[in-house]
């Protein structure tokens, strides 16, 4: 009669411990492939680590945290090739970057694996990095010359800068007068992590009045501000002007308007126009 393998032993004795963590996806025995999966990556043992994943994706071929795993073990075998196709794979499967830390962090790691080496592109790289820290100076010039104007339009600089370099943890975007509904910026909240918000710029709310992000004062005790810039968040919307900063529970979609009449129920939006630019920044990693 064979005897079980090592691996079946394991395999057997962590299925018997697993069913609180098999409810969340209600496979057991995959689960417990992916728990003895990564007992044999801190091991070392890649081989029977990549035989456990490749059985489990064979499986189901929706879990990043799969491929992700899968391809940090084709890294240790030395096996760059076939861990380049499990890195995008998981950028496929995170490719709107929603959920907690774990995803950012999973599809920050899989953009850097996936970069290729070319001449080309470093040179690009390094000439984004020229021009990064020629527009941090001239921000700093127009703040501290409250030249809102020149601000404004470096940040659209920036917003384009960070777009390009696909940072996950800071956006920019235009937020315009007329537009009813909350307008998406493009980027996904977390929780546990605080957001710094800034806005510059003018647009023109009621009977043709100009304002910043921060409105003009209430016409009636109770109301906001006309012309105040708004964000929403899990719990709500949250008045943000022209600095403001946002935390959330859960994650979230982050989201701007511009609130034109507290007291005429948005009537006279159309008759609105203008836009803000709006840069957001995570704090922390």
């Amino acid at each position: 009669m064979r005897k079980p393998s090592l691996a079946m032993i394991l395999l057997l004795a962590v299925l018997a411990s697993c069913s609180i963590y098999a409810a969340e996806t209600g496979n057991a025995l995959a689960d417990a492939k992916r728990k003895l999966a990564a007992q044999m990556i801190s091991r070392g043992d890649f081989d029977q680590a990549v035989a456990l994943l490749n059985e489990v994706i064979g499986q189901d071929k929706n879990h990043y945290q799969d491929h992700f795993a899968l391809a940090q073990a084709y890294d240790k075998l030395h096996q760059p090739d076939k861990a380049l196709v499990q890195y995008k794979i998981v950028l496929d499967l995170t490719v709107d970057g929603r959920g907690n830390r774990d995803v950012a962090k999973a599809r920050a790691a899989a953009l850097k694996r996936t970069k290729v080496a070319n001449p080309l592109i470093d040179k690009l790289d390094l000439a984004a990095d020229e021009f990064s820290k020629k527009v941090d100076g001239l921000e700093k010039q127009a703040i501290q010359q409250q030249d809102m104007a020149a601000l404004e339009t470096i940040w659209r600089y920036k917003a384009a800068l960070w777009k390009a370099e696909n940072k996950s943890d800071r956006v920019g975007v235009e937020v315009f007068a007329n537009k009813g509904d909350y307008q998406d910026a493009g980027m996904d909240l977390l929780p546990g992590y605080k957001y710094h918000i800034v806005a510059a710029g003018k647009w023109t709310v009621l009977s043709n009045v100009e304002c910043t992000a921060d409105g003009i004062p209430a016409k009636k005790p109770g109301q906001g501000p006309a012309g105040l810039l708004y964000s929403l968040s899990d719990e709500g919307p949250v008045a943000i002007g022209s600095r403001g900063e946002m935390v959330v529970k859960k994650p979230t979609r982050l989201k701007f308007m511009c609130c034109i009449d507290p007291g005429n129920g948005g009537i006279g939006r159309d008759q609105a126009y203008g836009s803000v630019m709006v840069m957001v920044e995570r704090e922390g990693p």
